[in-house]
């Protein structure tokens, strides 16, 4: 977190919290305010992914200063994007994610990693990438099994997308909806 959120939550730590202002994409895009406009201003998109973290609660949040933003997600906490070049993983802060723990899929084809930052999504426009490094099949369901990734094979566990958040540790909708169960990175 910044220095300068650091103290400014010193130096007013009762402001209260914001619910339902910030949303995070399927695609890593965050987006403001009822109407969900695009944030694309570059020093405001660092400024949220610096200061972007999560709660003890599993609630996602940006540090604002002394006032913590409660962030809605549209999918979960990181949106993973692949560095082609590199055959890596980086999620929407910029992040790299070195280490795949597990690869999910849910009934509508989302692929799901669970990583040292966290669980995300892949961004959809991946999606072929990993289909083409698929090992093995499910030929019945039309599936992938398991894949290699970095020279690893990973199983490929299927899902139901309602289970994601228990299963990642975290909420959702920090404004609606009640703290789930599970771990938490």
């Amino acid at each position: 977190m910044d220095e300068i959120v650091e103290r400014a939550m010193l130096k007013w730590p009762d402001v209260p919290a914001c619910y339902g202002w910030l949303t995070l994409t399927r695609r890593g895009e965050w987006r403001f305010g009822p109407e969900r406009a695009r944030i694309s201003h570059p020093r405001v998109l660092d400024f949220i992914n610096r200061n972007y973290a999560c709660d003890r609660e599993g609630r996602w949040f940006f540090q604002n200063g002394p006032q913590r933003v409660f962030v809605a997600l549209d999918a979960t906490p990181f949106v993973f994007r692949l560095d082609g070049a590199r055959a890596q993983l980086e999620a929407h802060t910029g992040q790299p994610a070195t280490h795949i723990d597990a690869c999910l899929l849910d009934e509508a084809g989302h692929l799901y990693v669970d990583t040292e930052l966290g669980i995300g999504i892949i961004d959809d426009r991946d999606l072929d990438w990993f289909a083409d490094h698929a090992l093995s099949w499910d030929v019945e369901k039309g599936v992938p099994e398991s894949l290699r990734f970095s020279n690893v094979e990973l199983p490929v566990t299927p899902v139901k997308a309602a289970d994601i958040p228990a299963i990642g540790g975290f909420v959702r909708d920090p404004g609606r909806t009640a703290v789930t169960t599970g771990s938490s990175h």
